[in-house]
This record gives C-alpha cells, structure tokens and sequence, in this order.
C-alpha cells in the first residue's frame, strides 16, 4: 500500500489451478511466498520475493512511499463465482479508509490485542489488521493448526490477554464452550460471516455478561462490513438476532423486484450505498454492471448501490433481519461460496449428466455441501472418492463437497424445477454412492457400535461405515470437541482433538480407544491396503510412531499396490538395531520371501536403510528402498549443532533452552503440544536416543530418495556416502511435517508411485 500497489491474498491451501488462474486474471507481477509456493506458482510471474530473504526487514527508503488515492485499489480479494470460476473484488483504498474510520467511530474503545482467526485469504482478516494497527494494537496470530482448534484458541485468548476476537458464530460458540475458563480478558467479541444464532447469544450472556457481543453484517462488494448490532439479552428468546442499522455514512435500502422501496416488515433485497462499495470486479464489466447499479433515492437523490442479492426486512425497532437469498449464494463457515461454481466443475467431470449442490439441512450440524448427481446412459458410476480426488484439484477444500449421491432423478417442484430444498432437507443416504456392502456397515464391537452412533447424530447420516473417513463425510474441526467429550464421558478416556486427525475412521478410533483400555493386542504391523498383486509395500512410521498418515497415501498410490505400516509396540524401542530387527521380523513372518519394498518417513527411512541393509547380508532382494523426506542421523545432527551456533544470541538462546529444560524437564515436555499425549513424547524421547547410536553403514543397491524442496543442505541430504548403487533423488512439495498430508500429498503420492515403479 505504502509503494501504491494492491496486495491478493493467495491461500497456499488452494489447488494450483486455482491459485494459478488468480494470478493470471489478476495481472499480478510479483508474489511474496515460501519456496514451496514458488514452485508452484513462481514460472507466472515476473519476480518472486522469498519470505526467507525478507526476514531481515527492508529499509524504508526501499520501497518509497506514494499519497492516498481514493480511487487506486488497495486490495483484491476473490470470492466464488457463479459461471465457474471465482471473481475479484476491487477494494478501493477510499473503501478500506472508509471502513477502517466507521470501526473508530462505532466501537467506543479500541482493540488492544486483537486474535486474528481469519486467514489472510478470508475478507474479514481486513477488518481486524488495519483497525487494530492503525490504533496502535497489537495482533495476535495463530497458527494454521491454532486456527481450526478452538480450544489452542482459548488458550491463546489468556495466554496472550487478548481483548477482541472476530470470528464466524459457529466457532465463537465452541470456543465458549471449550475454553470458557480462559477467556477472561475478552473486553469485545464480533460475530460475522454467517447468521447469529439466538441460542449463541444465550450461551454467550451465560458465561460472558459483562462482554459486549456484536453481530456485524458485510459482503467483500462493501469493504467488509456495512451493517451492525449489539447483541442484547432479550435477544436470546427472540426469532432472530437482527444484522442491525447501516454503519457511519453508509447508506442500506430493502428494494422490491420494481426497484423500488418496500415498506417497514415486509421482504426485499437488501441494496448498499455509500464510500465503501468496491469498484467492482476485476476485469468483469458486464457483472459489474450488474451487480454494482445507480439508483435514485427519493430523499437522499442519485446513489451508486451494490446489489446483495441478500433477502432482508426492517423489524419495527428500524433494524434489518436477515432472511435468506435470492440465488444459489450460500455462507459456509464464513465462506461465501456460489453453488452454481461447484455444479459448473462437477459437470466437467467423466460421466456426470446433470449436478446439484445443496446445503444439507437435515444436519444437527447444518454446515454440509451435499452433491446430487445423475449419470449418463451407459458409462460407469465415479466413485465418492474420484469425484472428491478431482474437486480437490480444481477448488478449495472448503468447496468440496462432503458427500456424492446418486439419484437416477432430481424431484421436481410443481412448476417443474428441480426442487432444491427437498433436496437440501431429506437426510442423506451415502449408500447411494454405490460402493457400500453390510459387512462395512456392521460394527465389529460394541466400542465401533458406539462411535458409528456418535458419527451419525452429529453428521446425520442414513448409513455410517466403519472405514468411513469423519472429515470426508463432512466433519470438521468444530465438530470435534463435541466428539470427544462424548467418548470421554463414556469410555473414560481423556484423548486430544488431533487424535482425530491421525485415525479418522471408526474402526480405527476404535482401536486407539480399545488399546488404552488394554482391550486389544497391539501389533506392530498395521494392515493398511490389503488387496492388490504386487509385492507389498512396507513403510514405517516416522519420529513418534505414527502410521496414520499413510492410510490417505494408500488411497492415491496404485490401485494394485498392498501397504502396511510398521508402528512401535506398547513398550517402544530406544536402541536402533533391536527396534530394526522388530520390524524386520515383523515383514519377514508376513513376507517370508523376498523381493522387498520397504521405506520409511523421517526415522523410518533409516530404519528402513538399516533394514535392507539386514536383507542383503541374509542374501534376499531388495526391489525398492524408499525414503521419504529422511537424512542420515549424523549429518543432520552436525547440521542442527551448525544453525544454532549460528550468532551469539542464538548461542545464549539455546543455553536458556536448556537451563530451563534441566531445572523444568515436565514444564518443558508440557510447553511443546499440551494437547499431543504424554505417550507420543515419550516415544519420540526414545526414539532420538535410539537414533544416536546409529551410524549408517554401506548399502549396495539403488536408493529412492524423496526429499522435500524447502530443506536445506545438499541435495542427497548426506545419503550418497552410505549408498555404492544408484541414488535417484526426487523432490517433493511442502514442509516437512506436512508433505504426507493434504494438500501436497497428492503430488507426493504420485512421486511414491514412480519410485515403485
């Protein structure tokens, strides 16, 4: 802003088409981004700041500094388009002095530590970043993982004496909910981006009386906000929880179908006028004009309105009510998103005749994207997993829908349209997707039979399987703490939320369940994929033992290749070679002959070299050694010694580290992930101590290492002096904590793919 240019948010969790077409519509020529992200979008730009490089600041003078332009855009943000591909709305910097000034007249006091929830990519994150800055607060950022968490946000409100949050209803009220004890330092909540449920604010004026709650009420087209109301008591027993009277100079009208004002309680759309309506959108004139109308006032003379599409009425108090839509526009979770964008996509795809995506709202949940489809005359049925496999490529995550049906018709209403809110309300039979037989629908015990009950009242699903996975059906992080409460109610057992995210079926949250209740024999060798013909694949965990993340992996490798997984037993290893020689027995009582195919992530590639070094002494084959984002232990722990004596700050930082670990060793262990079991750390203790006792020793065969870009070193990562066959390096995307999930697991799982071969 300060050079005269615009900012676009990027989401780097978007598919690259997507990202890719931003950037091309946009006309942008330079992006600030992590390696990861210039790799993917890099080659469409003309210059790419590495937020590596930037660490160190720039000085002022660098970028200069231009005056205000009322009509220059300050930002662009893009939104869900009808036509099938997302729009962008040009945000003026008059539109964004414009807001940011009604926030300082409005609000009485201003925000000392605000908690910004919004991703960077979501409008409301604008509200939060130039009210609080340009009246000297502080924010608070959260982390991604912090951000779908309400609990780690509620500890981050008292940690961080937070005194102003914005977020969607629907998290606020699981915040309330899981972490009410911490949330004493709130002076302000704001709700917006979606209706302000009643039942919120009763929950609300229970635990937090004296804090005001607001209902703010906006599209991206007017510069966030445009309308707001403070929340009252009495407003928990009434219909609905009014979006309020238009903010300081802005201008709200209820227009009928004539263009023309409607009295006070009756229905209209709601049009927006005033400083902060957006120029428009990028390049789109036709929708422009459109949407964004010139319209006489008969008291008030000429305004240029932004056309909502918003259905609303003013209540008798001279406050607007929000009442629906009038197109296929829906909110989800604070997202704006255009149906007929998902239709668009999905009728692209192989075989699919004719789509319709609804909200489901026989939910208890009422936030579930459902696609109802029809298949062309003689071509075979996708599966729910290839449909959902190529909406991931083309939209955001939060577009995909949650469930895939099949109808061999869509109901009709009497004038002979398809009939969306049957379709919307009748509960949803996943059955339909074609791909059920009873023995997946039947629980195996009564702990299954429990959590399938679990499954179904809170996604409100006609059938649950047990290899269902919970966020494919639906779910998501808010839902969670629901969960969990149940089962630790009724099993007695205190798990955390990222439980969930490691085993996110029910026949695997069964196991974890059964096996804390000392219920069930743990083996170290888990069945992962069972079918197909070729020599199965062995994998084993990665630092702390978990096997979870290739359940996802084994879905988008090929369709023919078995994969188990190799977990620590009950009591897990600290020393290396007897940790080695487990899972090797394990393989071998399973596999009694070779050729092999192992690897491993992070520790498990070295378990997993160690291991086929084993195989060649005993005279059996190895036909693929893969190791997945992994280095000898070594060098990489030479290399951590080197980062931290980088500077002498760096050195007295790490001192401090360890007097503190030394003198507060449970202080410490507690300060790395409260909500992560006490058995991980101390698996993964042991698993560190088991590693310094290995030295790699010479492998005569061929290496598939696949190493992830943004790690430093070189390129073989310290492989190339233990291994006398051929090292075929390959990179792969994301962090390396993230490159075994989504999003970058699909481009991974392609580059496991051609290391088998």
């Amino acid at each position: 802003l300060q050079a005269g240019a615009a900012y676009v948010p990027l989401d780097p969790s978007y598919p690259d088409e997507r990202l890719q077409l931003i950037l091309r519509d946009a006309g942008i020529g330079t992006i600030v981004a992590s390696p990861a992200l210039q790799q993917r979008t890099g080659f469409l730009v003309d210059q790419v700041v590495l937020l590596e490089n930037a660490k160190d600041g720039f000085e002022k003078d660098d970028v200069g500094s231009v005056a205000c332009d009322e009509s220059r855009p300050a930002y662009l943000i893009y939104t869900s388009g009808s036509s099938g591909a997302p729009k962008g709305v040009m945000v003026s910097e008059g539109n964004l002095r414009h807001s940011t000034e009604a926030r300082t007249a409005y609000y009485e006091t201003p925000p000392k530590r605000f908690l910004l929830v919004p991703s960077l990519s979501f409008d409301s994150s604008v509200a939060g970043i130039f009210w609080t800055l340009s009246q000297g607060g502080t924010l608070v950022l959260p982390t991604e993982e912090e951000q779908k968490d309400p609990v780690k946000l509620a500890d981050l409100i008292s940690q961080h004496a937070v005194t102003d949050v914005l977020c969607v209803p629907t998290l606020y009220r699981e915040i309330l909910r899981q972490g009410s004890g911490h949330l004493s330092s709130l002076e302000r909540v704001i709700v917006a981006g979606e209706s302000c449920p009643p039942s919120l604010v009763a929950e609300h004026m229970k635990v937090l009386p004296d804090v005001a709650l607001v209902n703010e009420y906006g599209p991206t087209e007017a510069s966030v906000w445009s309308t707001v109301y403070c929340c009252q008591p009495q407003n928990a027993e009434a219909e609905f929880v009014p979006i309020g009277r238009p903010i300081t100079n802005s201008l709200a009208v209820v227009l009928g179908q004539n263009g023309a004002l409607v009295p006070y309680g009756h229905e209209g759309e709601l049009c927006l006028g005033g400083p902060g309506v957006a120029l428009g959108y990028h390049g789109q004139k036709t929708l422009t004009e459109e949407k964004f109308v010139f319209w006489q006032h008969p008291d008030f003379g000429d305004w240029r309105l932004y056309r909502t599409g918003d259905v609303v009425r003013w209540n008798l108090n001279g406050e607007l009510e929000f009442k629906g839509r009038r197109d296929e526009q829906i909110k989800l979770n604070g997202y704006r998103i255009e149906l007929g964008e998902i239709e668009a996509v999905l009728q692209t795809q192989e075989a699919i005749e004719q789509a319709v995506v609804v909200v489901n709202r026989s939910a208890q949940v009422k936030q579930q994207l459902v696609a109802y489809f029809t298949i062309e005359k003689g071509l075979p049925q996708p599966t729910r997993n290839d449909l959902r496999e190529k909406l991931s490529q083309l939209l955001p995550a939060f577009m995909v829908p949650a469930q895939f049906v099949r109808v061999d018709q869509f109901p009709l209403s009497a004038n002979g349209k398809i009939d969306r809110l049957r379709l919307a309300e009748q509960k949803v039979d996943v059955s339909q997707s074609g791909e059920r037989d009873q023995a997946e629908l039947e629980a195996k015990n009564p702990v299954e039979a429990q959590l399938m009950r679990y499954w179904d009242d809170l996604l409100d699903l006609q059938e649950v399987g047990r290899n269902d996975n919970f966020f494919e059906l639906g779910g998501h992080s808010l839902l969670l703490p629901q969960l969990f409460s149940r089962i630790r109610k009724d099993f007695d057992i205190d798990l955390p939320l990222a439980t969930m995210f490691t085993y996110p079926t029910i026949s695997e949250m069964a196991m974890v369940i059964q096996e804390k209740a000392g219920n069930v024999e743990w083996n170290s060798l888990v069945e992962i994929k069972k079918t197909g013909s070729k020599a199965p694949l062995y994998l084993v965990h990665g630092l702390g033992g978990e096997v979870g993340t290739y359940y996802q992996l084994a879905q988008l490798i090929s369709e023919d290749q078995p994969l188990y997984g190799l977990q620590p037993p009950k009591e897990s290893f600290d020393d290396f070679y007897a940790m080695t020689r487990h899972y090797l027995s394990e393989i071998r009582n399973h596999q009694p002959k070779g050729p092999y195919r192992i690897g491993g992530y992070c520790l498990g590639g070295c378990v997993a070299f160690e291991m086929a070094c084993m195989l060649q002494e005993a005279g059996e084959v190895v036909e693929n050694l893969i190791l997945i984002d992994s280095m000898p232990p070594q060098r990489k722990e030479q290399k951590q010694v080197l980062e931290r004596l980088r500077s002498p700050r760096l050195v007295a930082r790490e001192i401090k580290r360890g007097l503190r670990n030394l003198l507060f060793p449970e202080r410490a262990r507690a300060r790395r992930n409260a909500d992560i079991p006490r058995a991980f750390w101390t698996i993964s203790d042991n698993h560190i101590k088991a590693l310094q006792g290995y030295l790699p020793r010479c492998y005569r065969g061929e290496v598939e290492l696949l190493r992830n870009k943004e790690v430093k070193g070189p390129d073989d990562l310290g492989w190339d002096a233990f291994v006398e066959g051929e090292l075929e390096i390959r990179y792969i995307d994301g962090p390396h904590a993230d490159v075994l999930k989504p999003p970058f697991l699909e481009k991974n799982a392609h580059a496991v793919n051609t290391a088998l071969g």
